[in-house]
């Protein structure tokens, strides 16, 4: 029975996936997120990507609410916006970035802008659902509008360079590093009203 080992493995895996539920103290963190598809993205793969981003959040003690673009958006709400191409966004990008948390009058970001075209050239070349690579780089892009500036970290979804390896082998599983996630989560309540 050379697969049992595997086997086993896999549903050990499933069984700590499905039941490993973190014991916060206040587990009914809520942030509330705007996405606008400007890329136009398949509706499909951004349903999957938020379910792949709010897995991350999640993970950390915090639910996250997606809601549709509205014209009028207050300044005071976080946003993703999807964009088709990295030059479709009013700045100039890092040539090596798939995403970008931006406000352009200087004050504490609350927009966040993802690359769809590098997003798909990166699961490309990692043999990866795109989907995936897209939830990530919102949960990343996310974090950077909750967490204090200069967040990235040596491990977890905040890491500032990704290897698509490791993005596949962790198939969209990504957390906050565990000194990130406590700091999340009083964030988060500190939005809260």
């Amino acid at each position: 029975m050379p697969n049992r080992p595997r086997a086993l493995a896999v549903s050990a895996t499933l069984v700590i996936l499905t039941w490993a539920r973190p014991a916060w103290p206040d587990q009914n963190l809520t942030l509330s997120v705007t996405i606008a598809n400007d890329a136009e993205a398949p509706g499909r793969t951004v349903e999957n990507a938020l379910m792949i981003a709010g897995g991350v959040f999640r993970r950390a003690g915090v639910a996250v609410v997606w809601r549709g673009a509205t014209q009028n958006v207050s300044t005071e709400v976080l946003t993703i916006r999807v964009a088709a191409k990295a030059s479709d966004v009013p700045f100039r990008a890092a040539e090596d970035s798939m995403g970008a948390a931006r406000n352009l009058d200087g004050a504490r970001a609350t927009v966040a802008y993802v690359f769809f075209d590098r997003v798909r050239e990166f699961a490309d070349r990692g043999h990866i659902d795109v989907w995936v690579v897209l939830g990530c780089v919102i949960a990343h892009e996310l974090g950077h509008l909750v967490l204090p500036l200069n967040a990235h970290a040596a491990e977890g979804i905040m890491l500032a360079q990704w290897d698509p390896g490791v993005l596949a082998r962790a198939g969209g599983l990504l957390s906050f590093a565990p000194n990130q996630a406590p700091l999340l989560r009083r964030r988060v309540a500190s939005r809260e009203p």
